[in-house]
């Protein structure tokens, strides 16, 4: 966020420097083609807002809002705040802070969708697992010194980590390929496993129904088990089949 003094260096559009507000572009976004790089000093008319301009681009009530905004006036430049202490200063505290409730928050959404999967109870404690970092992959059990190697046993190709055996081993992802051939996700294979997980259980996605991708979740880990203890892989196909079937009983 921006203290504007002079005004000249504060993009008017695209940079915060309304209290507590987003960038104005998100009201007008069609003039930032003609208007990216206007600043705020350039809004300003005999020492005033100019609100002819902002009652022809904005929201009255935001031109309102605005108005009530210092006029700059000093020569000093302006200057970055950070908006999330008191002082404007930036703190390691308070990012630690900050970083801190945006996880809680977070947790606190993912759970919450997790609970509203329709689908096997089993499939809900699985993302329990999932979601606490307590199954026991590779990683994990070298990390308690319960493993000799991290190798994911099924492709050989990585470390196998819980996004890995859910989406990035190259098993899961013909499986997955396979189930979106009609609607494929270009984002599908993106993002860390919890935003991941979050992102297809809250129904986000139009390619694939959250209850249908839970269980084929908790089908990849139950089948990367079986290859494990009993050197037996289904097929993608038959796998995608089965999660399915069981999705179909659940409804």
């Amino acid at each position: 966020m921006w203290n504007i003094r002079s005004g000249m260096q504060t993009l008017f559009w695209t940079d915060r420097w309304l209290q507590d507000g987003p960038p104005l572009a998100e009201f007008a976004p069609n003039l930032l083609v003609a208007a990216r790089n206007l600043r705020v000093a350039e809004v300003v008319l005999n020492g005033d807002w100019n609100m002819d301009f902002f009652r022809a681009h904005l929201p009255e009530a935001l031109a309102l809002q605005v108005q009530l905004h210092l006029v700059p006036a000093e020569i000093e430049a302006d200057v970055p705040m950070w908006r999330f202490s008191e002082s404007g200063r930036f703190t390691l505290h308070t990012a630690h802070e900050l970083r801190r409730e945006e996880e809680a928050r977070e947790q606190h959404l993912v759970w919450k969708t997790v609970w509203k999967i329709e689908g096997p109870q089993r499939t809900k404690q699985f993302f329990g697992l999932v979601l606490h970092k307590k199954l026991l992959t590779n990683s994990e059990r070298c990390r308690r010194h319960l493993a000799s190697s991290d190798r994911c046993q099924v492709c050989g190709g990585g470390p196998e980590s819980v996004i890995h055996v859910l989406r990035d081993c190259s098993y899961a992802r013909s499986v997955w390929s396979s189930l979106l051939v009609d609607e494929p996700d270009t984002d599908f294979f993106e993002a860390d496993v919890t935003r991941w997980v979050l992102h297809y259980l809250s129904g986000r996605s139009k390619a694939i129904e959250p209850s249908l991708f839970a269980i084929l979740c908790w089908q990849l880990w139950n089948n990367k088990n079986q290859w494990v203890f009993e050197e037996k892989l289904a097929g993608e196909e038959q796998l995608v089949r089965v999660a399915k079937q069981m999705w179909h009983q659940s409804a």
